[in-house]
């Protein structure tokens, strides 16, 4: 499964009364409420259905049943213990049978066997004052939390090794891929994974990326680096300038959306010049802007068509 991150950015089904709310460039939420009634719902974030007709993103992801996950809520709060996150499960007939009130920060679940849908409720319990960032959902024993990047050992090692391959975890709107080992990562020697939090993962811009891959550059006679979507592949085009022992393996688009392209041209020091054509399988991306942001444009499996993939899997 993928770290989905659920943002508070859209106040359609938000509680406005008498609420002053300010949201911030990173989208977190400032809401101010003093008299704000207990068991109050600020905010609900639906399950929606991929057949809606005018439907957004998806605003949760779909849960296997039967299945655990972990939920956490990034939010600073006052008075303490203000806010809590509301799990409501609902049947086939649209019926609510249950709800779980996860009263701290951090909570576990077993999706339901008898759920046909769900949804997260914000709730007042005696707070004022809320700075929200995001709500984080995905199976239990995933890494969630706070940690901007983390770096995967190197894994299938060879004995004499003269290059490495780092890849870049493609980051989606709402979640954060996990590249799964069978059937993809099995397949690549001497490789290593980064992977992010962030949202839009900074484009793995941060200072800790690079000093890794400088580690990397002085161990190893080659960096090959690896991107399979825009923002991973922008972040191996980036580091490739940087690094001169390093060559760049671009899987798919590197157009990013309005938002995503005017955030990279703050964060980067290093001006590119990239094609915006896809490298591998061009036929099977789409390049519009909708596509490059939708759940549904997952190319990984395009990784497999990169050489270092290919070597490894007829080894």
């Amino acid at each position: 499964m993928t770290k989905n991150f659920i943002k508070w950015d859209n106040f359609a089904n938000s509680f406005l009364y008498g609420s002053k709310v300010m949201v911030n460039q990173e989208g977190e939420v400032d809401f101010e409420n003093r008299f704000l009634p207990a068991g109050t719902v600020l905010n609900t974030w639906h399950q929606s259905s991929p057949y809606q007709a005018n439907r957004q993103l998806v605003q949760l992801p779909y849960l296997k049943k039967g299945h655990r996950y972990q939920i956490i809520s990034e939010m600073e709060v006052h008075p303490a213990a203000g806010f809590c996150l509301r799990l409501n499960f609902y049947n086939q007939q649209n019926e609510q049978f249950d709800f779980l009130m996860a009263e701290k920060s951090e909570a576990t679940f077993i999706y339901p066997e008898e759920a046909a849908s769900y949804e997260v409720q914000l709730v007042a319990t005696g707070g004022e004052k809320l700075h929200f960032k995001r709500i984080e959902i995905a199976d239990l024993g995933l890494s969630l939390g706070k940690k901007a990047y983390s770096f995967s050992p190197v894994f299938n090692p060879s004995e004499n090794p003269q290059a490495v391959n780092v890849v870049f975890t493609e980051p989606g709107l709402n979640y954060q891929a996990v590249l799964p080992y069978e059937g993809v990562l099995e397949h690549l020697h001497d490789g290593v994974v980064v992977d992010s939090s962030l949202q839009d993962a900074d484009f793995y811009l941060g200072r800790t990326v690079r000093d890794k891959l400088t580690e990397l550059a002085q161990k190893y006679s080659q960096l090959n680096l690896i991107g399979y979507g825009p923002i991973s592949n922008r972040a191996a085009a980036h580091y490739q300038i940087l690094f001169a022992n390093s060559q760049k393996y671009l899987v798919g688009t590197t157009q990013l959306n309005s938002r995503q392209e005017a955030k990279y041209q703050e964060l980067s020091e290093v001006k590119l010049i990239l094609d915006y054509q896809a490298q591998v399988s061009p036929t099977r991306l789409a390049t519009h802007e909708l596509a490059l942001t939708e759940k549904l444009l997952e190319s990984w499996p395009l990784l497999l068509e990169l050489p270092m993939f290919k070597e490894a899997k007829n080894g």
